[in-house]
């Protein structure tokens, strides 16, 4: 823009509007996402996340509690160890952001064969 135009009120409008959209798109890509599980009955919906690096996972129960336990496989894939054992009531839930790529496995410990996987990817 030249002088004359920053002269123009307009001009600074336009100027402002577009630092604040800046700021905000910077905001929001630094917070990162939230997915959501939910555990209804005795199921993980849906039992498989996949996720980049600094998102976050919302677990909810949302008919009866559950835990949201982690663990590692015997066989096979083994996955990231992290540390997670949380006790949802129902209607509630929990959060966490996972940081380093990896497949996290999680489990209800309340209701067996109720289990999930977090994929996190850069």
């Amino acid at each position: 823009m030249n002088r004359a135009a920053l002269r123009r009120p307009t001009a600074w409008l336009l100027v402002a509007a577009l630092a604040a959209g800046t700021v905000l798109a910077t905001s929001a890509v630094s917070m990162g996402a939230t997915k959501t599980i939910s555990g209804s009955g005795t199921e993980w919906v849906p039992p498989k996340r996949k996720i980049r690096v600094g998102n976050r996972i919302r677990w909810v129960a949302t008919n009866r509690p559950h835990t949201v336990t982690s663990y590692r496989k015997r066989s096979g894939r083994r996955g990231r160890r992290w540390s997670k054992h949380t006790y949802i009531a129902q209607g509630q839930s929990t959060k966490k952001r996972f940081r380093r790529p990896g497949i996290y496995r999680f489990k209800c410990k309340i209701h067996r064969g109720m289990t999930g996987r977090v994929r996190v990817i850069r």
